[in-house]
């Protein structure tokens, strides 16, 4: 099963009980000799799916089946450094019904 994620507080349409904090940072390097020539933007989308995808495996290790109030943090470095970060944080959740 593939656990729910969204960006909204809640997920609309269920209850859900309990809840806890989940975290994910993921480097996307930003080398274009190591990337192929790949746009940075394109780097850092697959550093966020990385993320989320990581905090879909902790939020199943931990119990939950939803993900909500999914949120980005990205950290360009400067200077010359060829690397980001990008951190995704979010709440876990229990869906225990579906309601009308």
């Amino acid at each position: 099963m593939i656990i729910p994620v969204v960006t909204t507080d809640t997920l609309e349409g269920y209850r859900t009980a309990g809840a806890g904090m989940l975290l994910s940072t993921t480097v996307a390097v930003n080398w274009k000799d190591y990337n192929n020539g790949i746009s940075d933007s394109i780097i850092i989308e697959n550093a966020k799916e990385a993320a989320v995808e990581a905090l879909r495996a902790k939020a199943a290790e931990i119990g939950f089946n939803a993900i909500v109030g999914l949120r980005f943090d990205l950290f360009k470095a400067k200077d010359g450094l060829a690397f980001s970060l990008v951190s995704a944080y979010a709440t876990g959740v229990k869906v225990v019904e579906k309601v009308i």
